[in-house]
């Protein structure tokens, strides 16, 4: 919702539609998607107890790494929002989460590759959210201790 707001001010106040169209269709998605995905991870919680605090911390780590993308910017060599899609995309079950991360993973694409030519940061994040999501799927059935 933030993400709208400050889309509307860009452009109401200085009349900045590319910052307006950046944040709806580039940022916004991802302010849809976080929640969701900690809902999803909630809700496993509930239904799978014991679910492992490394997996736990996993998730809070790949979260703050794309946040920190965002807020720092291109100081950091990766792309947030393909670190996160993918990571969250292999490592939740459910299948409309899965569905528009996916959808989401094809847009971000589509900007990094076709908009502004960035395979670099794209092909990193790609790399380091399968990667995490290998960490992941590898202490999958581990259990925390009672």
């Amino acid at each position: 919702m933030l993400c709208v707001v400050g889309a509307l001010y860009a452009v109401a106040a200085w009349g900045y539609w590319a910052a307006a169209r950046f944040l709806l269709a580039y940022v916004a998605p991802l302010c849809i998607a976080v929640p969701w995905l900690v809902r999803e991870r909630l809700r496993a919680s509930v239904q799978v107890p014991g679910i492992s605090r490394g997996r736990v911390l996993l998730d809070a780590v790949v979260l703050l790494l794309a946040a920190a993308r965002f807020g720092i910017g291109e100081t950091l060599p990766y792309s947030g929002h393909m670190l996160f899609l993918a990571y969250s995309l292999l490592t939740t079950s459910a299948r409309g989460y899965q569905f528009t991360a996916f959808v989401l993973l094809v847009e971000t694409t589509f900007f990094k590759l076709l908009v502004w030519q960035d395979a670099r940061s794209w092909a990193i994040g790609l790399a380091l959210g399968v990667g995490a999501a290998v960490v992941a799927g590898a202490g999958q059935y581990q259990r925390a201790a009672p």
